[in-house]
């Protein structure tokens, strides 16, 4: 079986490749003799892009607006790989994203999109013959009103496997970690153990503070800027190892990032999410943290990838 995936995500983002990865992994366990072409967006050289090369039987570099519909013939199925693009209102390449969906569509080809959250802004309503992988149940709940083919599940990250964390590790937990995206907040204020964001105040533990990021090659300008402003650390990573390890050394985790705060769930680190304002995905994900154990939330992401391979694997014997 061949397929491709489209609109991969590999700029430095480790909560992408988190979910990259572990997508193509449970596509490769669960299909036997499957061929995976990758498409992805222009991006630097770096270790996470050559580990998802590796897992992929090739890969492609194309801005997302190229037209590939010529390659939609060539495959079995299209996957768009799953992540952002349609989860917040104006992200420019959501409509390119429909727009496959929709030629996908028209060619009787089947067309997924593999985990993903969505903003009302859309309109999927012209794409009724994916199927819809809504990584939390606000996207799911919309997707379901607009007529889509949905499944409920959740975000691929909570299949990653989480590291070991000592008694004493735990004990010597003596850090407060702020990620603070680039392109979220106008205005931030540190004043004392207090966090002004847009006129939202968050109360900081007594702790030392330190900035972090999951995706350094777009918050560190501003996070740099904030350090020297402020007269503290920053600690970018960029592997996913060191990220999880930060998280799992720090007594608390402040965050408007996504990831950050599902592994620092799934590590025991009390949190405060920043959600965005509108963001079906935020809340959503707020939801599932506050009601599922974190069995059930393993258990409702592996549902979603053995949702899409079922799906997959049903066409192969339909044809």
């Amino acid at each position: 079986m061949n397929i491709l995936l489209t609109h991969g995500w590999l700029r430095g983002n480790l909560g992408d490749f988190c979910i990259s990865r572990q997508c193509i992994r449970g596509l490769r366990s669960a299909i036997p003799n499957l061929k995976i072409a990758l498409i992805t967006e222009p991006c630097e050289d770096w270790e996470g892009k050559r580990e998802i090369a590796s897992l992929v039987d090739s890969m492609a570099e194309e801005p997302y607006q190229t037209d590939r519909s010529h390659l939609f013939r060539q495959v079995d199925a299209v996957i768009n790989a799953p992540g952002g693009g349609l989860q917040n209102r104006g992200d420019h390449r959501g409509p390119f994203m429909l727009r496959d969906a929709q030629i996908c569509g028209a060619l009787g080809i089947p067309h997924f999109f593999a985990s993903h959250s969505f903003h009302p802004a859309f309109d999927v309503s012209s794409v009724e013959r994916s199927l819809f992988i809504a990584r939390e149940p606000e996207s799911f709940s919309w997707l379901r009103q607009c007529g889509c083919n949905a499944v409920s599940a959740a975000d691929l990250a909570f299949l990653e496997p989480m590291p070991e964390i000592s008694q004493a590790d735990r004990a010597a937990r003596e850090k407060v970690l702020l990620f603070l995206r680039f392109d979220h907040f106008k205005e931030i204020r540190l004043e004392k153990r207090m966090l002004h964001l847009d006129g939202r105040t968050v109360e900081l533990p007594d702790l030392p503070l330190v900035l972090a990021s999951s995706d350094p090659r777009r918050d560190s300008p501003r996070l740099e800027e904030l350090s020297r402003a402020w007269q503290i650390g920053y600690e970018p990573s960029i592997k996913l190892e060191h990220l999880l390890q930060s998280i799992a050394r720090s007594a608390y985790v402040v965050s408007d990032r996504y990831h950050p705060i599902i592994f620092a769930h799934m590590l025991g680190v009390p949190f405060t999410f920043l959600e965005r304002k509108g963001s079906l995905r935020d809340r959503g994900l707020a939801r599932l943290l506050r009601g599922q154990s974190t069995a059930a939330l393993k258990d409702l992401a592996r549902g979603g990838m053995e949702a899409l391979c079922g799906a997959l694997q049903a066409h192969v014997t339909s044809c």
